[in-house]
């Protein structure tokens, strides 16, 4: 066994391995986001591909920056991708080793203060996250996919049975269409860019909060990957963890794909 599978066998057998270690937490606990994934595992997968200073490393979704900031580390140069304006934010932030922290400090209230003037300048209502989703058509790029169709239809269904009318939860059929037709047109916008033989690690977890309808999103994002032409090299088991209103385990997932050219 390599030493990033046995690291990845720990994580699952031991739930603390998940969580950020104490020798992480002066670059990445200052901002914790949802969706995070720990430091250590990027290291894992780093080591697991071979990667060194004389390669590059794309993270199309960098989120709060954590890829960038553990190659950055090891002195590998590597670019990050991020559309949401505030995840955004922190990954340069954390990316950024120049900023000098007592600035840093006193410009945080003042952040603060135009965020809240802001919001409630404009107000944020169900109205509004239904005309940000009425622009995007991403959703056509799925529609021969049978089984991102179904489960679309039944969150359908069940949005109807369960009498739910708000802005956002009639969107909810919609929007994981939308997740998978964004993936496809990342996945095929990125083939052009991609050497022979690269490889790509995308961390992902199951679903469930749209009405308790199950969505295997590991599963679905390799076959759509298979689908454009990439080689489905693993699945690994990163943790599981309970959903909250079904009780039922959701696997979060290391989907592993190569691009053979």
């Amino acid at each position: 066994m390599t030493t990033a599978a046995a690291a990845r066998a720990r994580a699952r057998s031991a739930p603390e391995l998940n969580r950020l270690r104490p020798e992480d937490r002066a670059v990445h606990d200052w901002y914790r986001f949802v969706l995070s994934f720990p430091s250590h595992l990027v290291r894992d997968y780093l080591a697991t591909f071979g990667v060194d200073a004389t390669q590059r490393v794309l993270d199309p979704f960098c989120g709060t920056g954590t890829t960038l900031v553990e190659c950055k580390k090891l002195g590998i140069p590597s670019v990050g991708i991020e559309r949401n304006p505030m995840a955004g934010f922190a990954s340069r932030a954390k990316a950024d080793w120049s900023v000098d922290p007592e600035a840093l400090v006193s410009h945080a209230g003042e952040v603060a203060r135009r965020a809240l003037e802001g919001l409630r300048s404009e107000g944020i209502d169900d109205l509004g996250v239904a005309r940000v989703y009425k622009a995007d058509a991403d959703d056509a790029l799925v529609a021969e996919h049978e089984g991102i169709q179904r489960i679309a239809r039944r969150i359908e269904q069940r949005r109807i049975e369960q009498g739910k009318t708000s802005g956002f939860e009639r969107q909810y059929a919609r929007v994981t269409k939308l997740y998978f037709g964004g993936m496809v047109r990342h996945l095929s916008g990125l083939r052009s860019r991609l050497r022979p033989g690269a490889r790509l690690a995308y961390v992902v977890g199951d679903q469930a909060s749209y009405l308790r309808v199950m969505i295997r999103t590991g599963r679905i994002l390799g076959e759509l990957a298979q689908s454009l032409g990439y080689e489905l090299t693993a699945i690994d088991l990163f943790r599981t963890r309970l959903a909250t209103a079904s009780r039922q385990q959701l696997r979060e997932e290391v989907v592993r794909l190569r691009w053979p050219g």
